[in-house]
């Protein structure tokens, strides 16, 4: 569904990404349909929670086989993830290897977990049409426009978010770690379409902030302050 959702607002983020790549500046007057927003929100939320899911249940495998196996032998698969390869990467790069890394205790990254990521690529069609993953960085930034955002309540003693929507932080690096070779082009900087997602999402919650601010003050407002501020931190 996410290329579908890309297909869908491609002319438009592309004309933001011109834009952005010449000024690092919001476009004036430029927004994205909400139903694609509130498209592209859902997905990264039912996706992080099944990241989460999936990552308990390799850690409750890891800690099993840990618990079982003689030390010598995670230890002994580890050493091979850290051999370099002739072409300069070290073996956990490759497939095999790094799927060997997780089932025996070695913890991966989302962005260097290859069977996600190349599970993640499969069922979006990345290698169909990458130039399509160039603009996803800008798609997800202005999903923090949504209304959804407005008043949430964060639970702070929990570390969360209601509904469990925090859990959408681990599909938006997932994501964006899939993207990586899509932006990177011939910059060879693998961690641009990362960058290029904050940069947007700071000036996205600036321009909420000065927004908010600007209405609260013109309606007079008390204590709409706390909520706004509230609800930047949610973000």
């Amino acid at each position: 569904e996410l290329r579908q959702i890309l297909q869908v607002a491609k002319e438009p983020l592309a004309r933001f990404e011109h834009h952005f790549e010449v000024s690092r500046s919001l476009l004036n007057g430029w927004e994205l349909d909400s139903n694609v927003l509130n498209a592209t929100l859902t997905n990264c939320h039912q996706l992080g929670l099944i990241l989460v899911v999936r990552s308990l249940l390799l850690g409750g495998a890891r800690h099993a086989k840990l618990s079982l196996l003689p030390n010598a032998v995670p230890d002994f698969v580890n050493s091979i993830g850290d051999q370099q390869l002739p072409d300069g990467s070290r073996a956990s790069s490759r497939p095999v290897v790094a799927r060997l890394l997780s089932e025996f205790g070695s913890h991966v990254s989302l962005e260097h977990d290859q069977p996600l990521q190349a599970m993640l690529a499969a069922q979006c069609g990345v290698a169909e049409d990458p130039s399509l993953y160039r603009v996803l960085p800008y798609l997800l930034a202005y999903t923090l426009t949504l209304s959804h955002w407005e008043g949430i309540q964060p639970l702070w003693q929990q570390g969360a978010l209601p509904g469990n929507l925090h859990c959408a932080a681990y599909a938006l690096h997932a994501m964006l770690a899939m993207a990586e070779p899509c932006v990177a082009r011939s910059s060879g900087d693998m961690q641009l379409a990362h960058r290029r997602f904050l940069e947007v999402a700071a000036l996205v919650m600036l321009r909420i902030r000065q927004l908010a601010t600007i209405r609260n003050q013109n309606e007079g407002k008390h204590g709409a302050e706390h909520i706004k501020e509230r609800s930047l931190g949610a973000m």
